[in-house]
Formats: structure tokens, C-alpha cells, sequence
């Protein structure tokens, strides 16, 4: 079973898109995807569920009621999400209109709990519930891949999925800031690297770039110069992703897939293309060495 983490600590990078096109994509190659959100602001989870706002704080975004468990079944009342892994190292998946996908959906006000956390000792308790829970909830009978999506923070909740995770995927856009994050979260990748066995390091499928303007000639030099940076240009893919409407489209709740597009669009193209190459990557097992 894969474990697919798309990371980047800063936000607006793409990963809930990307979270949202690789789990259609593998899902119509008859894999089976279990889809988790940790973050907090639950974009992922809304793409695939009628999530709930709370009446007396419409900060606070929660499931739906989960046809599968009881309202008076302890400990859930009826609703479940990821941050139960955290509280009760045992959590409920839903099922989605999607075929081969099922998602465990962001709860913001429990997640905003773990992650903020700020105890050695209790962060280190996050990253181990985490891997304890992937590898002993018996996911593998059950999917082929799990897609995690993470917020923009290198917090608890991003730390727990890169540490768990068998492959990574870094979206960035070409601007400046976040250019000059990526060769943090580099780092991060080989901090958690540090803290794996050798046999099963984490393979960085690569980074993307990505929300690319075509008229944008700042995109097309920062990419550029990234590619031939002696740090970063290796991790560079040969695939890069666009700025085209149709993406915003295919993420709200309730759209078509990116994938039911005409199969002569440019969006759909593209997204073909590099969700094609990353599950190439993740198939060969294809790591970038550190």
C-alpha cells in the first residue's frame, strides 16, 4: 500500500487540487484510495462530502452524519474524522459518489487541537499515533493508496503524514517565496528521512511546479532557474501544471471530475499527464536520493 503525502508549508501551493485529481485519477485506474484530510481547513474533505458549519461558529467545519456508525456509538455520536486517529487511534471512513474512493474528512476544531500542540514529548506522541495506526489498522486489505493532504504548516499534523508517508509529492508555485521555501521543506524531507530506517527511506516522487501562467514570465524564469539549480534541480519534474480555469471548477463540491472534461482540453491533458507520472513513480518505487 502507498502512502501518498503532498506537503508544502506554505499555502495556495495546490495540494488539495492535486490531492483531489492523483485520488480520481488512481481511483479510475480501478485503485482502491482512501483520501485523508489533516487539514484543518477541510477543503479536501468538501470536495467529496456535504460538510457541516457549525451554527454558533462558522469557523468550525465537521462531517456529516456517517451512515456507517450509530449516533449513541461511542466515541463518534454519529460523525467521524481524521483527528480521531489522534484522539481515540481509531477512525471511520465515509464512502463518496466517487467509485474506489472513500475519504476520512477534516474535523477543523480537533485538528486545530493537535496541531497545536507544542510539547516535544506530545509531537513525537502525534507522528507515532500516526504510522501506528497506518500500519496497524490493517489499511492494505482495504486500498491500494492513501492520499493525504495537508496544511500549510510544518506542525504536528504535516510532520505525522511526511513521517508515515512511503512517497511525497511537493507542489509549488513559481514565485519567490515560495521558491525560496522549497529548499526547507528539501530539508524537512531529509529531517524525516533521518528518522526512518534505511531499507524504507521516503521516496520524494518529486516537485511540481505548478498554477503556472503561460504569460507570466517570472513563472517561466523561476522554473527555469530551478531547473538548473545544483540543490533543487533534480527533484524538478518534467511535468508542470497550469493555471487553467477548469481546475478551479473540477475542485468545487459537487463538480465533475477534471477527468469526465472533453478528452481534447488542455486541463485534462495535463492532469493526465503528471498524475500518470506520479503514479509511475509511485509503482517503480522511484526515489530522488538525498
Amino acid at each position: 500500500m502507498n502512502v501518498l503525502t503532498i506537503a508544502n508549508n506554505k499555502g495556495g501551493q495546490g495540494k488539495t487540487t492535486l490531492s483531489v485529481f492523483i485520488s480520481q485519477y488512481l481511483a479510475r485506474r480501478g485503485k482502491r484510495v482512501l483520501a485523508v484530510d489533516l487539514d484543518p481547513q477541510c477543503n479536501f474533505s468538501q470536495r467529496f462530502l456535504e460538510m457541516e458549519f457549525d451554527e454558533n461558529d462558522p469557523e468550525i467545519i465537521r462531517p456529516p452524519l456517517n451512515p456507517d456508525i450509530g449516533e449513541d456509538e461511542a466515541p463518534w455520536n454519529g460523525r467521524a474524522s481524521s483527528a480521531d486517529v489522534f484522539l481515540y487511534e481509531a477512525a471511520v471512513s465515509y464512502t463518496t459518489p466517487y467509485e474506489n474512493i472513500e475519504i476520512l474528512p477534516g474535523q477543523s476544531k480537533d485538528l486545530l487541537r493537535v496541531e497545536r500542540v507544542s510539547e516535544d514529548e506530545v509531537k513525537r506522541a502525534v507522528h507515532e499515533i500516526f504510522s501506528r495506526w497506518l500500519h496497524e489498522a490493517h489499511l492494505e486489505t482495504d486500498y491500494d493508496v492513501v492520499v493525504i493532504d495537508t496544511g500549510p504548516s510544518k506542525g504536528p499534523l504535516t510532520t505525522a503524514a511526511i513521517y508515515a508517508a512511503t512517497d511525497i509529492l511537493i507542489p509549488a508555485e513559481m514565485e519567490e517565496m515560495a521558491v525560496e521555501g522549497l529548499y526547507g521543506m528539501l530539508a524537512y524531507w531529509n529531517m524525516a528521512n533521518l528518522q526512518r530506517p534505511a531499507e524504507t527511506p521516503i521516496n520524494l516522487l518529486g516537485i511540481l511546479a505548478n498554477k503556472i501562467q503561460t504569460r507570466n514570465s517570472i513563472h517561466q524564469h523561476f522554473y527555469e532557474v530551478l531547473c538548473e539549480d545544483p540543490t533543487v534541480g533534480q527533484f524538478m519534474l518534467p511535468q508542470v501544471m497550469h493555471a487553467w480555469n477548469g481546475y478551479r471548477e473540477a475542485t468545487m463540491h459537487g463538480a465533475k471530475s477534471i477527468f469526465d472534461a472533453p478528452p481534447s482540453t488542455n486541463a485534462r491533458q495535463e492532469a493526465e499527464a503528471v498524475c500518470q507520472l506520479i503514479e509511475e513513480r509511485m509503482s517503480h518505487g522511484k526515489a530522488i536520493e538525498a
